[in-house]
């Protein structure tokens, strides 16, 4: 599976280098055209990585951080800022905003070859951490009073996806109930709501605090990935 980054850059003699090096060692890039989907895609599509301009029109850069670090999918994954000078200050709120690493510009393939092979073990780990495999199996969905049975879709280390009834919201604190194998009891989590989609289909990412069950989790996956 290819590695998935998102990239915000306005030079465009930038943004052809990065595609050109990026598509040279296997990484595919979604670039952010205008700063007002910003949040429809770190909300509806999980990236290895993200590549911002600190110059972003429109978006202050601490604030282009701090909204993929709140979003559901993009918490943790690293951010690469590209500013054209690192001022001390400017640097020191883009790493309390969230920041990861700076590539200060201007680039070259060098540079951007290094910071990839520095980078690419927590791209991996990011991108293992959100590997989703098949799972069929039913579901037992709690909020608050509530009781919901859905049929699951796929499962990684950090949620599960099945069908609902499309009532719940994202955000929602949520308790589950499933099984992984036949005949195996079933594991328990509790997870948030991360989104809800068209076909009423509820995203749930787990809450860390289930660490045996988790870790079963990670063994199914890890059996099913060699079968796949």
């Amino acid at each position: 599976m290819r590695s998935r980054v998102l990239v915000s850059e306005q030079d465009v003699a930038t943004l052809n280098l990065i595609r050109e090096v990026f598509t040279l060692h296997g990484i595919s890039i979604r670039v952010l055209q205008d700063p007002g989907e910003l949040d429809g895609l770190v909300e509806g599509e999980k990236f290895d990585a993200v590549f911002m301009d600190l110059a972003t029109p429109q978006l202050n850069g601490s604030e282009f951080i701090r909204r993929i670090r709140q979003s559901s999918w993009n918490r943790s994954t690293p951010i690469v800022l590209l500013p054209q000078r690192v001022e001390t200050r400017a640097r020191l709120e883009a790493f309390s905003a969230g920041g990861t690493f700076f590539l200060e510009k201007p680039l070259d393939r060098t540079k951007l070859t290094r910071l990839l092979r520095s980078t690419r073990a927590t791209m991996v780990e990011e991108r293992r951490r959100y590997m989703r495999v098949p799972l069929h199996t039913d579901v037992e969905c709690r909020a608050n009073e509530r009781e919901i049975r859905g049929a699951a879709v796929n499962v990684s280390r950090d949620g599960i996806l099945f069908h609902g009834d499309g009532t719940l919201k994202r955000g929602q604190l949520v308790k589950l109930a499933f099984a992984i194998e036949p005949r195996k009891p079933a594991l328990h989590a509790t997870g948030v709501v991360a989104r809800v989609d068209e076909k009423r289909r509820l995203g749930v990412r787990f809450v860390p605090n289930f660490p045996e069950d988790a870790n079963m989790i990670q063994d199914f996956i890890a059996k099913q990935l060699e079968v796949l």
